[in-house]
């Protein structure tokens, strides 16, 4: 982690630049996933179940990439999500937590088109080290569970305020901080379903 102060005598601000890897690697074996993840500056390793989204397989297909693929929509985590797989692929794993389709994903996007992703190029490579891959992306910081990762999340501008506070000094007058507001992938956790 760099933290730089700028240098203008009117103003006092903290550039924080993390250096965190960010990663997902999903072990077959244990049936988990891990994650890198922040809160505030801190890095963490989250750990998780391979999450089970129930999909459903629509009669649509489409090209990307010279594959053959078909169209599945699923709900995981307050977001409906369309993903184009292909049996070309024979791969049930997903890019991020995108998991359980009859082949390789190759594009997803949420139902409101805040989030997609697409391959840009697929390489199908028999002799990939995956040890060796999984070895250097340990991740950095504590090992959390994804829920009290989540927890901690919630909490994460009080503790940029904190954390400002500390590196700014007595002349800091902050008055308020917003509450956190998911907006990413995840909006909503299984423990919170109603």
């Amino acid at each position: 982690m760099n933290k730089k102060k700028d240098s203008n005598k009117d103003s006092n601000k903290i550039i924080i630049d993390l250096n965190v890897k960010e990663f997902y690697v999903a072990s077959l074996n244990t049936r988990t996933l891990k994650s890198q993840g922040t809160v505030a500056t801190t890095p963490y390793l989250i750990e998780e179940s391979i999450p089970k989204i129930k999909w459903e397989l629509v009669k649509e297909s489409k090209t990307i990439n010279s594959f053959d693929c078909q169209k599945a929509k699923g709900n995981f985590r307050g977001r409906t999500y369309i993903a184009w797989f292909t049996k070309d692929i024979p791969s049930w794993c997903g890019p991020w937590k995108l998991f359980g389709l009859p082949g390789g994903i190759l594009e997803f996007q949420d139902e409101t088109g805040q989030i997609k992703s697409s391959a840009i190029q697929v390489k199908i490579n028999d002799n990939i080290d995956v040890d060796k891959i999984i070895d250097s992306n340990k991740g950095n910081g504590k090992s959390l569970s994804i829920k009290d990762y989540v927890e901690l999340k919630q909490r994460e501008n009080e503790l940029m305020l904190k954390y400002a506070m500390a590196k700014l000094g007595r002349e800091a007058d902050i008055r308020s901080v917003e509450p956190y507001k998911r907006q990413g992938f995840e909006l909503k956790y299984e423990w919170e379903e109603e």
